[in-house]
């Protein structure tokens, strides 16, 4: 097994739903808080230790890759940190990331290289972050104060949910009609009232360009035929994902990695 990364589990535990769910726990509990007064209880809304939180986040991948790295080692499969490129027919070169490059055989070969955070191709979309940034493990991004999230799929959804629940001011600015687009829209109209009354969204925005502002960062758009901006002190491109397979062609054949 060769992956990039230098750990097992993919995106969903590198940069996805495991450290995710791990910073959406801290949410809900804060945001139970809420509903203290239901209960005959009171006290103040707990602060929110941002570095704390990340270091929750940062325990759960942790726990996960070390058990990953023990079943494999159990397995008696051999992992390899680093790039694996196609050289030839049934010929396999990998580039180690301690510097040993080696080439090896092989019968059969899957390509399970998943996928990777797309960039909208617009002016400034380098200064946005995506959920790489936000959820790797040791993540240095401070607490967003307004954090403007590019799409309304459930990337830029449950980021909003959570970094509200956490503190930050959020803008939602989806292309589309509804957010959560591909899903039944009922589910979609109810999830977006729910959030509507914690966040900024507004729809059928298609975005422009990103550009430095003071303190922060402008978002320009095109809602309704009008040009729009709004500004934050960061951005979020949660625009989708690509495929995490480059392709390029070679003398001694086609090779991936």
């Amino acid at each position: 097994m060769v992956d990039p990364i230098g750990n097992l589990g993919g995106d969903c535990l590198a940069e996805g739903c495991v450290p995710s769910k791990a910073m959406r726990e801290a949410a809900l509990v804060r945001a139970l808080a809420d509903k203290f007064g239901n209960f005959g209880l009171r006290g103040d809304k707990p602060a929110v230790d941002w570095r704390a939180v990340l270091a929750h986040k940062d325990r759960v991948q942790s726990t996960r890759y070390a058990q990953h790295r023990e079943e494999i080692a159990q397995g008696g499969a051999l992992f390899v940190q680093g790039r694996g490129a196609i050289v030839a027919p049934n010929r396999a070169r990998i580039d180690a990331a301690d510097g040993d490059t080696r080439e090896v055989g092989f019968r059969h070969l899957i390509l399970g290289t998943g996928s990777r955070p797309a960039r909208l191709p617009i002016r400034g979309a380098e200064l946005a972050i995506t959920s790489h940034e936000l959820f790797r493990i040791g993540a240095d991004l401070p607490q967003p104060g307004h954090l403007i999230i590019i799409g309304g799929g459930y990337i830029g959804v449950e980021a909003a949910s959570m970094l509200q629940a956490l503190g930050s001011a959020v803008t939602v600015l989806e292309f589309t009609a509804q957010v959560l687009p591909g899903f039944d829209a009922e589910l979609a109209n109810f999830l977006h009232a729910s959030l509507a009354q914690r966040a900024r969204i507004e729809l059928s925005a298609q975005v422009t360009a990103i550009e430095c502002a003071r303190d922060g960062y402008a978002v320009r758009y095109t809602q309704n035929s009008k040009q729009q901006s709004v500004q934050g002190d960061a951005v979020l491109m949660a625009s989708g994902r690509g495929g995490g397979v480059a392709r390029r062609h070679r003398p001694s054949g086609r090779a991936a990695g």
